[in-house]
């Protein structure tokens, strides 16, 4: 199978999921034939012609897409994923009688990381995603801070690297949303 036909066959499924509405498979699709085509223009054996297509074509798929990321950022329940970060329990660790706990938040770099993610979700929830993206972005890299500077429980490290896996998904998928004009 060529690319093009690859290319051709991705952009047939992602219609087929947009008029059966599932929107998550036809946006994903569509970024596939999307990135496909993107390749077919940048070869040297395509034609004037066929790159000319392309350029319309890919207009038209990257408009139909940029809907469906909105679409589906707008639906995104955030209560699920905030909840899935919450189980991490590394915020919990304030209320542990540990006194090696307790010094943690003494850790300025460790507070300003988790005051800076608390104020990223909150603007999330807000819909305030440039303002949230800051603030991952800003949280991520202090929490990345301390991680690499081993002041934590071998616990704790666990949980703060799931945590940073979790927000670093959640800073990407707004990431895109604004980068497609959003």
């Amino acid at each position: 199978m060529t690319s093009v036909d690859q290319a051709v066959r991705l952009v047939r499924q992602a219609v087929i999921q947009d008029s059966k509405r599932n929107y998550p498979e036809a946006a994903r699709c569509y970024r596939e034939a999307i990135t496909t085509f993107n390749e077919l223009k940048q070869s040297r054996s395509s034609s004037k012609r066929l790159q000319d297509l392309l350029t319309t074509k890919l207009v038209q798929y990257e408009e139909r897409l940029k809907i469906l990321d909105e679409h589906l950022l707008s639906k995104t329940d955030l209560t699920k994923f905030f909840k899935e970060l919450e189980s991490c329990h590394f915020d919990d660790c304030r209320s542990s009688v540990s006194s090696d706990t307790k010094q943690l938040y003494k850790n300025p770099l460790l507070v300003k990381a988790l005051d800076l993610i608390r104020r990223g979700r909150k603007e999330d929830e807000k819909r305030n995603f440039s303002v949230a993206l800051a603030c991952y972005e800003s949280g991520l890299a202090s929490l990345l801070d301390v991680l690499n500077r081993g002041i934590l429980t071998e616990r704790q490290t666990e949980s703060a690297r799931v945590k940073c896996l979790l927000y670093h998904d959640r800073a990407e998928v707004i990431r895109g949303h604004l980068e497609r004009g959003g």
